[in-house]
């Protein structure tokens, strides 16, 4: 490789370097060939306690808040899960049928043999997923996000308030969409008990 390339290939996320040299595997699964094709702007990447909206998976259209962002060029996501919680022996959804609303994830909901395992003080681990304060902790590639126009439902960012992780202190949180404003509407700021006109 030339210069140029190892000098590109140290500044790509995702791309394992011991002592400052890039650490080459002898085969390249096919399924990552295309990914290793895609690099992603430094400028544009999203940062911890950014909203973003999810863009594929079962969690299509809903939003998370990152948590961490990973070496291998992905994120850590914290959403409101969507667990049968009223069905605990049946998690999965049948094909074509709906999700399960979301929820907070409330381990006394799940008894039995499959019950929910705590690890450290509001985090638990259930079939195989972790939650944290009641969301779910999911990874990501940073094709799977969206970060444009971000807003989200009252309800969700109600549960997301509600759930009291860290993580929400420093997050500054999204615009909900039921907030819909125009020109010349005339507004009422519900602290100061003020009328305004936009």
């Amino acid at each position: 490789m030339n210069t140029d390339v190892v000098r590109l290939l140290r500044v790509t996320p995702g791309i394992v370097c011991r002592r400052g040299e890039i650490a080459c595997k002898e085969s390249v699964d096919f399924d990552d060939w295309t990914k290793m094709l895609t690099m992603h702007d430094a400028s544009t990447e999203a940062g911890v306690g950014q909203w973003v909206r999810v863009v594929r998976g079962p969690y299509k259209g809903d939003v998370g808040l990152i948590s961490a962002i990973e070496s291998w060029g992905g994120v850590t996501l914290l959403l409101v899960p969507r667990l049968a919680q009223s069905h605990p022996l049946s998690s999965k959804r049948k094909r074509g049928g709906l999700l399960p609303d979301p929820n907070l994830f409330d381990p006394k909901a799940f008894i039995g043999t499959d019950a929910p395992v705590a690890q450290t003080e509001g985090k638990y681990r259930f079939r195989g997923l972790t939650f944290e304060y009641g969301l779910l902790v999911q990874q990501f590639d940073m094709h799977s996000i969206s970060s444009k126009l971000v807003t989200i439902p009252s309800r969700i960012l109600s549960l997301f308030r509600a759930s009291g992780h860290p993580t929400l202190h420093t997050a500054l949180l999204p615009k909900p969409v039921e907030w819909t404003f125009q020109e010349d509407e005339k507004v009422v700021v519900k602290s100061s008990g003020k009328h305004g006109l936009i």
